[in-house]
């Protein structure tokens, strides 16, 4: 039978990595009091400093800062790939949906205020086109 796993949150890690640096417990009593590993507590402790001192870890971050830092440069990669493939595309190949250029956007404000137009009541009303009841 295996053994499942286990997960800690980054807050966990973060609070018991702070034992270690801020209330002077040694690694191996704060492993002990917290039921982890002495090597996990370690890595925590490491990653927690660096951190704090601006580095940007490969393993989910600890700290809030660090957090937004990587949920920011993932969403920049991502909008890099799309942005990738979109310059990358072949040509005469249609224009993906959600993305508008300035001529796609000319037509569709064109479109859209046709549409309004003849569908506006107060309009139609002024210029006798519209009977009322």
């Amino acid at each position: 039978m295996t053994k499942q796993r286990r997960t800690f949150s980054p807050e966990f890690k973060r609070e018991a990595a702070d034992l270690v640096l801020k209330q002077n417990y040694s690694f191996i009593e704060a492993s002990r009091s917290l039921s982890v590993g002495e090597s996990a507590l370690r890595r925590w402790v490491d990653q927690l400093q660096q951190e704090r001192t601006g580095v940007t870890p490969q393993s989910k971050a600890l700290t809030p800062e660090q957090q937004k830092i990587q949920e920011l440069e993932a969403r920049i990669a991502r909008l890099e790939r799309e942005k990738s493939i979109l310059k990358n595309r072949l040509p005469g190949a249609p224009r993906p949906t959600g993305l508008e250029t300035l001529r796609t956007t000319r037509t569709l404000w064109t479109v859209v205020a046709g549409f309004l137009e003849a569908k506006s009541p107060s309009k139609n009303l002024t210029q006798g086109k519209l009977r009322t009841r």
